[in-house]
């Protein structure tokens, strides 16, 4: 396209034409009486007086800011009018345009979609470029493209408005969209538009396109019926969205989210932006200020929000909590220098892609009774350092950071590796900081014998459902291919599986007919997560534990070398064993472990060799005191250790004897003679050895503590 030369200055004549010498150049606000000064040069540095009086050629330096609309008033020396003009605005230079020029009118009342698409449309064909809109409000709903920047004339100044149910701004969705700017603006929704009544949508439906490199600054959006500024892809081959960068982008009392990243989003930075007052619902406040949102296997990734500030309600009633940013299966999200307030929670991870959150140098304050600030549903990998917690005098705080409830544990449910650092909490009445154990209860499990033509199973059938007749009654916990067994927890234990059920693994290889109606077999937990309360199944006063598993499901969650484990009792009336070598728990003693006391634990660590978890250094008891040596010595009858710290107080004869438990790599036992008189023999269990040979003893002298670590199944040194 091609644009007129603009005359370099701006001249005037009278009614005879000759120069309007002394001429007086009135400027004002487009419609009203309002002064708006104009400048005497291209930088728009230096305003001109008003009136600017014009040469004895008629002529003077006018220059106007791009995109503002003017009326000019003309009058002469002895301030007789020449002429009024309204709606005045600079010349188009190169690719960019003035909207006006198309038409489009900044009334308020008038819909101007079409004429604004056209100034869009122009911009689009001749390759790229921007389209100026004017002060004012402006309805309508338009559709971007390639290489263009839309840009008002500021936050406020330039209002649009939709026009009909639909965003303001979207990108088309049957093609790719890339190098687009939208900034210096407010979108002022309309909160009875809830059907598609957004701010700003970037979305592509159709595979293989995309929408990309995009830039949003100095926007308000504001009381849109649907979302303020929503993202979204599905595949990574296409639709996606990404390198979308926000900059002072603040998005308020929106009914949905304020900002909705959904799917395939990646590559975010959002810089100094605010969510706010977002997701209420018909009074209900339902939806999330801020949600990210997996499609599927699809997940929204890799994106840093630097000095933004995440609130839901500025009245958080009970009516109207709700969560500020809801993280539900993003990855590798980081938020730095961050500022969350009045919701509750503050910020809540659920799914079970959610993965690698970071959250450094944020501030998490109240001035209303909060239950949760950070609540953790489902998330592998959180680091949370030097941040503060604060509650206002007298604000009551449950907890700062936790793991929220699922109620009985599903397929995916899990929290794990967090790690907190330099955090501190502040002011109010705050509970607890942190609080990352969860409930569990143990279930029944059934033992079946299976015939017919048998298909071995393998060992990424653990945790899988079983299927009865193709229905799905539970998950295998332990199979045993040579005896054909499977050990499996039931939905339903008291309905036995029926002789000749055909019983297959969902998406496994076992399979086989039931051989016998099943059996009760002991018990097992789900370890979904590092820390967990365990109670009986049905509040019974004693309950076995034989298995702790874990199940695959939509997931290809297993337990890994190293990966410990914690149990504390849930009800200091309730007792609950712990099942030596029963099923898959080994202990360090050799003996069934006790939790009957609210301050015992268990922690174990799973060994890939065994398939098993092993006990970690007599965990469940950390010390024993008290302990006498049995008189007279010897290794049959020595007093078993039982614990990771054991203080021998008694040793009646020199060589009365104490003996440890039975070799297990990576145990650790450690031993005290507290004996002011007599050393006592530390035997090892039979068949082990201490250094000194298999079965033979050492000698712990009075007052002499040693640790023994075991390497292997048979040696400690």
């Amino acid at each position: 396209m091609a644009n007129l030369v603009p005359f370099p200055k701006f001249r005037a004549f009278d009614s005879n034409g000759d120069p309007l010498a002394g001429g007086k150049l009135y400027t004002y606000e487009a419609g009203t009486s309002t002064p708006l000064a104009t400048y005497t040069d291209s930088s728009g540095g230096t305003a001109n007086a008003n009136p600017v009086v014009l040469n004895a050629n008629g002529e003077a330096n006018v220059w106007l800011p791009a995109g503002v609309s003017y009326k000019y008033v003309l009058k002469n020396s002895a301030d007789v009018t020449q002429w009024t003009v309204d709606n005045i605005v600079s010349t188009e230079s190169g690719n960019d345009v003035y909207a006006t020029n198309y038409g489009v009118l900044a009334d308020g009342a008038t819909d101007n979609t079409v004429t604004g698409q056209a100034a869009i449309d122009a911009v689009i064909a001749a390759g790229g470029g921007t389209v100026i809109f004017p002060a004012g409000t402006i309805l309508g709903n338009w559709v971007i493209g390639n290489k263009i920047t839309i840009i008002g004339a500021g936050i406020g100044v330039t209002n649009f408005t939709p026009y009909v149910d639909a965003p303001v701004f979207k990108t088309p969705l049957t093609t790719s969209t890339t190098n687009f700017g939208l900034k210096d603006f407010s979108i002022v929704g309309d909160n009875t538009f809830t059907t598609d009544g957004g701010g700003i949508v970037l979305k592509c439906t159709t595979a293989g396109t995309w929408v990309d490199s995009g830039y949003l600054e100095n926007i308000r959006i504001e009381d849109c019926g649907e979302r303020g500024l929503y993202m979204f892809g599905s595949s990574t081959a296409g639709p996606f969205t990404q390198n979308i960068t926000c900059k002072n982008v603040n998005v308020v009392d929106c009914v949905q989210e304020g900002l909705l990243m959904e799917g395939v989003v990646l590559e975010a930075l959002f810089m100094g932006c605010g969510v706010r007052r977002n997701g209420g619902a018909a009074g209900t406040y339902a939806n999330a200020a801020t949600k990210l949102e997996a499609v599927s296997l699809n997940t929204p990734r890799r994106a840093v929000f630097l000095k933004c500030i995440f609130n839901h309600s500025l009245a958080m009633a009970a009516a109207n909590k709700g969560t500020a940013f809801d993280y539900v299966g993003a990855k590798q999200f980081s938020f730095i220098g961050c500022d969350f307030e009045a919701a509750d929670p503050m910020i809540k991870t659920s799914n079970a892609f959610s993965t690698h959150l970071t959250i450094d140098t944020c501030n998490f304050g109240t001035t209303y009774a909060t239950d949760t600030m950070i609540e953790l549903n489902d998330i592998d990998g959180l680091e949370v350092r030097n941040s503060r917690f604060a509650a206002s005098a007298g604000v009551a705080v449950t907890n700062c950071i936790m793991q929220g409830p699922f109620g009985t544990p599903g397929a995916t449910n899990r929290v794990k590796g967090i790690h907190i650092s330099d955090t501190n909490s502040y002011g109010g009445t705050i509970t607890k900081h942190i609080d990352l154990s969860d409930n569990v209860t143990i279930d029944s499990l059934i033992e079946l014998t299976l015939d017919g033509t048998y298909v071995d199973c393998v060992a990424g059938d653990i945790g899988k459902a079983v299927l009865d007749d193709a229905a799905d009654i539970g998950h295998l916990v332990d199979y045993d291919n040579t005896a054909q067994t499977w050990k499996i927890s039931p939905d339903t234990p008291a309905t036995p599986i029926a002789d000749n059920s055909v019983m297959t693994i969902s998406s496994g290889t076992g399979a086989g007919d039931a051989s016998g109606a099943s059996t009760a077999y002991g018990g097992a937990i789900y370890a979904y997560k590092d820390t967990l309360y365990v109670d009986s199944e049905a509040a019974a006063a004693t309950d076995d534990l034989d298995y702790i598993y874990y199940r695959t499901g939509d997931t290809t969650e297993i337990f890994t070398p190293g990966q410990k484990i914690t149990l504390t009792p849930a009800n200091g009336t309730h007792t609950i064993v712990i099942k030596h070598n029963t099923g898959n728990i080994y202990t360090a003693s050799g003996n069934d472990i006790v939790l009957d006391e609210l301050y015992k634990t268990f922690t174990a660590e799973w060994s890939d060799n065994t398939s098993r978890w092993i006990e970690v250094n007599g965990s469940y008891n950390a010390a024993v005191d008290a302990i006498t040596a049995f008189a007279g010595g010897g290794q049959t009858d020595a007093t078993q250790l039982t614990a990771g710290f054991n203080r021998v107080t008694v040793v009646a004869t020199a060589a009365d004897s104490v003996k440890l438990p039975a070799a297990v790599a990576g145990l650790e036992v450690i031993i005290f003679n507290a004996d002011s008189t007599d050393a006592c023999d530390v035997f090892p269990a039979s068949g082990d050895n201490l250094g000194a040979g298999v079965d033979t003893a050492a000698s712990l002298a009075a007052g002499a503590k040693i640790t023994y670590h075991c390497f292997n199944t048979t040696i400690w040194a």
